[in-house]
């Protein structure tokens, strides 16, 4: 991590968290929604506990499902701010290197050596030209050789005491060798005071490249700098409008918002279904603290729920109970019935063989008359209070008053309504316990005709047990 990095960190992580509110670095997604899950109450009737459990297996399935979804768009969100900060911060500090001329200083010094090697190549030239002169002045043509030997001629010959010719002739060749060698010498410095003008010449046009290139190029940084600029600037637009696939912020606030509804909705069924448990099964599994890890520990709480009920419906059995209203009923309650008032019958566990966990999944009614083209409405009230036998023998009066009113009805060709309407049976009653007082009532058909036409009524109910 470098230093850019580890300074705005903080910052980075302070803002994200003022950006998203359901951002908190360090805690576990669900457990923001934890801590409000008690105050949500269920309102599902807790009787048809095992549709409450697929249920909520599914809302769970789903909630973790989001909540992978938010784990991975918060991660993504996290890199994107940590890497739009930290490029904004490189950004400005680019500013600053280029308004202290980080671009064109390569440009500068190029144009600096220019001059310099121009200036180079000046003195050069000059000295090309001075050492050309003094070779020129070494050559036996130039009147300065021909001074020069005369010169030393004469002087040597001042001094000398006899052979005076021979002395000004050896006096003249020694300075004709001197002349001769001071030419060659001459002559090299020209030689090399030229190559060091075309070195210089050559550097000269190099820096001018150079710096030609350089101010070119730095044009070309500032336009890439400026588009760097601009990229940052339309990600940090992008990431804040709406609708943009950018936006983390309003998609992990749309997932939230699904995670929420469904692990509400999931707690809601999971509180029916464990009061269910306990009412319809005398099982009891306290609901966990849902606090921390909400998702997790619901889930280890539908997988113990599960494996208890599949123990349990392992053991069970299904069975058909029919009875007609002329053998159950009395005769005040019969009359009753065709009257169009309710009446009242009861079933008794000696009825069923006395089996436990007696429940009633589903209710249907044949009613036999002189017509076979008429519908009767038929309403039943289950026992408002029923004497439940669980699986370990023990026995508990539960009030089943908020079941209401059964409503079925007759029909011409009752074999398939029947048997529809009995797997069928609406939440409202399933799993209830059959074992009480009930009551039933018959309305006038669709042709209008009062009960007294019926001459019985078959009652079918399709019950679970375990043998």
């Amino acid at each position: 991590m470098t230093k850019i990095q580890t300074d705005m960190l903080p910052h980075a992580l302070e803002q994200i968290a003022a950006r998203h509110k359901f951002f908190s670095p360090g805690q576990a997604i669900d457990s923001l929604i934890g801590p409000s899950l008690h105050q949500h109450r269920s309102e599902f009737q807790f009787r048809a506990v095992e549709d409450l459990l697929r249920e909520a297996a599914v809302l769970l399935d789903r909630s973790a499902a989001e909540r992978q979804v938010k784990q991975e768009l918060e991660e993504k969100l996290l890199f994107f701010w940590l890497d739009q900060y930290k490029n904004e911060e490189i950004l400005r500090s680019k500013d600053e290197q280029i308004a202290a001329g980080e671009h064109s200083i390569a440009g500068r010094i190029a144009e600096h050596e220019e001059l310099m090697h121009r200036a180079a190549a000046v003195i050069s030239e000059l000295q090309v030209s001075k050492n050309n002169e003094a070779a020129e002045q070494r050559k036996p043509e130039d009147q300065h050789y021909q001074r020069r030997v005369d010169l030393n001629s004469r002087v040597t010959s001042l001094s000398a005491h006899q052979n005076t010719g021979a002395v000004q002739a050896a006096s003249a060749d020694l300075t004709r060798l001197q002349m001769e060698q001071e030419l060659l010498s001459a002559e090299a410095s020209v030689y090399a005071a030229g190559i060091g003008r075309e070195i210089h010449q050559s550097n000269e046009t190099i820096s001018r490249i150079r710096k030609d290139f350089s101010f070119s190029n730095a044009v070309q940084l500032d336009r890439q700098h400026d588009a760097e600029k601009k990229y940052s600037s339309d990600r940090r637009i992008l990431a804040e409008t709406p609708g943009s696939a950018l936006n983390y912020i309003e998609r992990l606030e749309e997932v939230q918002r699904l995670f929420e509804e469904d692990i509400v909705a999931a707690y809601k069924r999971c509180v029916a279904a464990q009061r269910g448990l306990e009412a319809v099964f005398g099982i009891r599994i306290p609901l966990p603290n849902v606090d921390e890890r909400p998702i997790t520990e619901l889930v280890l709480w539908l997988r113990r729920a599960v494996e208890v009920m599949s123990e349990l419906t392992d053991r069970e059995q299904s069975l058909y109970y029919s009875f007609a209203a002329t053998q159950i009923l009395e005769g005040d309650e019969l009359q009753a019935l065709r009257d169009g008032r309710r009446a009242r019958f009861s079933i008794n566990r000696e009825d069923l063989l006395e089996n436990r966990l007696i429940r009633v999944i589903g209710v249907a009614a044949e009613v036999s008359t002189d017509r076979i083209d008429e519908e009767w409405p038929i309403q039943f009230h289950l026992p408002s209070v029923a004497a439940v036998i669980y699986n370990d023998g023990s026995s508990a009066a539960i009030s089943q008053d908020d079941i209401g009113i059964i409503y079925v009805s007759s029909c011409p060709n009752p074999s398939a309504k029947i048997r529809r309407d009995c797997e069928n049976g609406s939440r409202t009653f399933r799993n209830a316990c059959p074992l009480g007082q009930w009551s039933l009532q018959i309305g006038r058909s669709n042709l209008g005709r009062s009960p007294s036409a019926i001459s019985d009524v078959f009652v079918h109910l399709k019950l679970n047990m375990v043998t």
